[in-house]
């Protein structure tokens, strides 16, 4: 046999192959649509479909289809769950501000105005999902995420993201 044939062979049998699918062949799923995916849920679900020593196999099911993808391991560590919603609640806050400035365009028609103010609506609400901060308006959510990045921590229970300065436990 020549080499190359080899090799896929070899791969192909210290890999895990997911439903005829190897998991060595899906893209990797990004952390933060991952933890996305498991607070709030893909339209019709996701499900692990087996694993390697470093990553699971998943695939998402949408209304549109299947996709399939390997989810690194680390994700599922606690770091990687902090960072993961970190990097959720910036997304989220560079959404609500540009959103919020765009309430503030003359020129939105009154279907659009309606449409952006339902957006700030529910980046605000994602926000207390990810914080369990009470926070109001597109402003404070936006000064409150310059101050405090930094230092958010997930809580003891994993379950929001808070301010915590470093060397303290989790409340």
């Amino acid at each position: 046999m020549k080499p190359i044939p080899l090799l896929l062979v070899a791969l192909s049998l210290g890999l895990s192959d997911c439903y005829g699918r190897p998991c060595f062949l899906r893209s990797y799923m990004p952390a933060e649509r991952y933890w996305a995916g498991i607070l709030w849920g893909p339209p019709m679900g996701m499900f692990a479909e087996g694993s390697t020593d470093e990553a699971l196999c998943i695939s998402v099911q949408l209304e549109e289809g299947q996709e399939f993808y390997r989810l690194d391991k680390r994700v599922l560590t606690r770091e990687g769950k902090e960072e993961a919603f970190r990097k959720m609640v910036e997304m989220v806050v560079l959404r609500l501000r540009e959103e919020a400035d765009r309430l503030n365009d003359p020129s939105l028609d009154p279907a659009q105005r309606d449409y952006v103010r339902g957006s700030v609506i529910r980046y605000m609400s994602d926000l207390r999902k990810l914080t369990g901060m009470p926070f109001h308006s597109p402003q404070q959510w936006a000064h409150w995420w310059k101050e405090y990045h930094s230092l958010m921590r997930l809580t003891r229970d994993g379950r929001f993201l808070q301010v915590r300065k470093p060397g303290t436990h989790p409340e």
